[in-house]
């Protein structure tokens, strides 16, 4: 009788602690879906570079060097959640390289951010002589978009750990943070062979929090990928409505995700184009990157077609005889649907006409 009653007792206590872990459960739920919190936003304020070099010779390693400083703004968009920064980890790119593998200094690099508030961080990358070690064709065209009077294109990755709190509850999470800094750049001055330039302003970066697909590691995607853009000027070549292209920034997304923040290859990456005339762009995105592993795992298996979506910004010029230009950034959305074998190879010989705004 003894043990029956001791067997009892336990079931009745186990029974009691489940409902009250479903019950927990179930109150949480109830909270996070009314006080969700939303992702920070973040935008590059301002950013100054300096003594950028280029070492790129038969008898040396190629090599960068450099002094980037960036104003990283923060926002908490959230009405109700407050949130911590842990960590924030911060890698310089040109062209998917690291030529910055660690930001020198970040100030401040923990601290606690209320709801509806924004803070700017500081990021400087300070990589002088002998530089960072790259590759000779990165150096290449490195060295080509510094010497071109035109604007110098890095990708800036942020890395972050934060956790969300609402009242007694926290939740741990990892965004991940892209931003595109398009830089003009001229000779600093004389008796310097470095380059430099100022940036005021930035579109806003792109957040997106790492996804697992298992408990110890995070999914990744990785992919090579060709595509030719045509572009057509419509405007009568009687009228001598002709367009510079001066920038040209891609990226690749699956499903509001960025998997490609920047093509690898643009070529050309500026050209000139008469009326009635048009022209190829051939985007090159080579990538192996934290990803919507499942869903895109999904697509490829079930025989059919990845749906992939290329977002192309571009900065160009009309002219139009001896009349001032005008300048306009348009932007470029284009969906392809690729069919895909189940080596996860495939091609797409022709596409829908692109949407483009301005």
């Amino acid at each position: 009788m003894t043990n029956g009653g001791s067997g009892s007792c336990v079931v009745t206590f186990c029974v009691r602690v489940f409902a009250f872990l479903l019950t927990v459960g179930f109150i949480v739920l109830i909270y996070w879906a009314i006080f969700q919190p939303h992702h920070i936003r973040a935008t590059v304020e301002l950013a100054t570079l300096s003594n950028l070099t280029v070492s790129n010779n038969a008898s040396s390693a190629a090599a960068v060097s450099y002094h980037l400083s960036l104003s990283l703004g923060l926002y908490n968009p959230s009405l109700r959640v407050n949130i911590y920064y842990d960590t924030i980890n911060a890698e310089l790119r040109f062209r998917d390289a690291v030529i910055g593998p660690a930001a020198n200094d970040t100030s401040p690099s923990v601290f606690y951010q209320r709801s509806r508030t924004d803070n700017d961080v500081k990021l400087e990358f300070d990589y002088g002589r002998p530089g960072v070690g790259v590759g000779s064709d990165v150096a290449g065209e490195l060295e080509k978009e510094t010497k071109s009077g035109g604007a110098v294109r890095l990708e800036l990755h942020v890395d972050v750990r934060v956790r969300y709190v609402f009242r007694m509850f926290k939740l741990r999470q990892k965004p991940r943070i892209w931003c595109s800094l398009s830089i003009p750049v001229r000779m600093e001055g004389r008796g310097s062979r470095g380059f430099g330039g100022f940036l005021t302003s930035a579109d806003l970066c792109r957040v997106k929090l790492t996804v697992s697909n298992n408990a110890s590691a995070v999914a990744e995607v990785s992919y090579h990928l060709a595509v030719s853009l045509n572009l057509y000027n419509p405007s009568s070549a009687n009228l001598n409505a002709s367009i510079y292209y001066d920038i040209i920034d891609a990226e690749l997304r699956f499903r509001d995700a960025v998997i490609g923040p920047a093509a690898n290859d643009t070529s050309p990456p500026e050209f000139y184009q008469g009326g009635k005339t048009g022209d190829e762009v051939t985007l090159v995105f080579d990538y192996r990157r934290p990803g919507v592993a499942g869903e895109l795992e999904k697509e490829i298996k079930s025989g059919g077609a990845v749906s992939l979506e290329l977002d192309v910004r571009v900065r160009m010029r009309y002219r139009f005889r001896a009349f001032n230009k005008l300048r306009q950034k348009p932007r470029i959305w284009c969906s392809m649907s690729i069919p895909v074998k189940a080596v996860g190879r495939g091609a797409l010989a022709f596409g829908d006409r692109c949407s483009v705004k301005y």
